[in-house]
């Protein structure tokens, strides 16, 4: 399965079981009652950035494909922006879905500090709130208080990774390059027959014309 997909399996299997048993405990605050479109099957949102984004289209299908393969586990409920830049929108999805009474919203925030504020309001509605893709701003979650669990790679990590890898390759290459360098030249300098073609000195003119 490509990991793309397996995460989205994993999250959303975590999912319908804590929303399953979030509903069946009856720990919903300020909702009284669960709408969902079949009795006892919890609700789960996915709402996402940037749905021109293929990424984020790869996201959605994998989505859809696990719900498909787990009709009886929970509904899912999909949903993002036209692109990025669109935070307001995805505050409005994320405060319709608190609206509906979903039981669990996975988010990728198209900002990781905007989208703390309401992401707080779902889970003082009593949702489960999971953070993809996007990892919330630490600073922003301390100063209210909100604890949301992250699923994905650590993209500065990966960044380094990435870069210390690069880094050495290329500091191999100009080593590798500056050592046959000085090894053709100690050659040249031995008195061994220079390469034909590249370094034979150019005939005097008048010499062997005759």
């Amino acid at each position: 399965m490509e990991p793309r997909l397996k995460l989205i399996s994993i999250v959303f299997s975590s999912l319908a079981i804590t929303a399953a048993m979030f509903a069946g405990c009856g720990q919903r605050t300020g909702a009284p009652s669960i709408q969902t479109g079949q009795p006892g099957k919890p609700r789960v949102a996915l709402i996402m950035k940037s749905l021109a984004n293929e990424f984020f289209q790869t996201m959605e299908n994998g989505a859809r494909e696990h719900q498909r393969a787990h009709p009886e586990a929970y509904e899912l409920v999909a949903n993002g922006t036209k692109d990025e830049l669109d935070i307001g929108r995805q505050v409005d999805l994320v405060e319709q879905m608190i609206a509906d009474r979903v039981d669990a919203i996975v988010i990728a925030p198209a900002d990781s500090k905007a989208l703390v504020p309401v992401c707080k309001r779902a889970l003082d509605a009593g949702i489960v709130v999971v953070n993809i893709d996007n990892r919330f701003d630490a600073g922003v979650l301390a100063d209210k208080n909100v604890k949301i669990p992250f699923v994905g790679p650590d993209n500065r990590k990966g960044a380094k990774q990435v870069g210390d890898y690069l880094g050495g390759r290329v500091a191999l290459r100009r080593a590798r390059a500056v050592g046959s360098a000085g090894a053709a030249a100690v050659r040249r300098d031995d008195g061994e027959p220079a390469r034909q073609g590249r370094d034979d000195p150019l005939p005097r003119p008048g010499v062997g014309d005759r």
